[in-house]
């Protein structure tokens, strides 16, 4: 087996990231300069939560825009792991992410790109461009590899080589603590078990239902196909169904006909 090739049996690295996007309004004379409808000037993210340097584990990062974005494709090779635009509606980004180890699966996170607080879009243009709000959108994840190659497990440990950087969004950032995002993860995850639970038990009062129908539906017909049956071998048996007595056989050529009288 290759070195590369050997794997952390057992073992589980997480590293924590950030996705986010910050959105700004322009002022109607910034818009007016613009040949295109955009109102809001954006960017979308992806960070650490402490502004440590990613790229000792991420190759690269893949933004995946809206079509109706020139070149909607965006790839990022080196930090910081973002891209900027100018458009003027909400919809997903999907970001992809690419590993140092290319045994690793890239990751594809989705996030939304809020343009407006609380949804609603009946905002006014700023008058100054220093008066408009960042509108922030984040959401914490955690990337998990699972029992990882021997060489990527060591880079994993040895983290990043620079010290962490500021960026110029830096005072939009929420601060994630990392337990409580924690916590808040295994409660969805509990009610996600929760509800396949139901979901289980729901299918197998289902099936227990189906099958009762199918055991009436077989007796049914069982108790059709035997009066069937009885009924067949009465018409079979010879008996005249006005008399109640058996059917006289046919006259042969040449032989008189005749009545007898019948007894029993």
């Amino acid at each position: 087996m290759r070195p590369e090739a050997r794997r952390k049996r057992g073992v589980d690295v997480v590293r924590p990231i950030v996705i986010g996007t910050y959105a700004v309004m322009m002022t109607k004379k910034e818009t007016d300069k613009r040949q295109d409808n955009a109102t809001h000037q954006w960017t979308c993210l992806l960070r650490s939560p402490t502004n440590e340097d990613l790229s000792y584990f991420i190759k690269k990062v893949v933004f995946l825009l809206h079509s109706s974005f020139d070149r909607p494709e965006r790839v990022v090779e080196r930090p910081p792991y973002q891209v900027a635009e100018y458009g003027w509606g909400e919809f997903e980004i999907a970001v992809r992410i690419h590993f140092v180890d290319p045994t690793e699966k890239p990751l594809e996170i989705t996030h939304f790109l809020r343009l407006f607080k609380d949804g609603s879009t009946d905002v006014q243009p700023p008058r100054d461009p220093m008066e408009a709000e960042t509108v922030a959108h984040e959401t914490y994840d955690e990337v998990i590899f699972h029992e990882p190659s021997d060489w990527f497990y060591d880079k994993l440990m040895a983290g990043p080589t620079g010290p962490p950087t500021q960026h110029a969004l830096q005072g939009n950032f929420e601060h994630f603590d990392e337990e409580a995002e924690l916590r808040k993860i295994g409660a969805a995850d509990a009610l996600i078990q929760g509800k396949i639970m139901e979901l289980r038990q729901q299918l197998v009062e289902m099936e227990k239902k189906c099958k009762e129908a199918h055991d009436k539906r077989t007796e049914l017909m069982q108790k059709q196909q035997a009066a069937a049956a009885i009924a067949s071998g009465g018409a079979l048996g010879g008996h005249s169904q006005q008399q109640g007595m058996p059917m006289a056989p046919p006259a042969l050529p040449g032989q008189d006909v005749y009545m007898q009288p019948y007894t029993q």
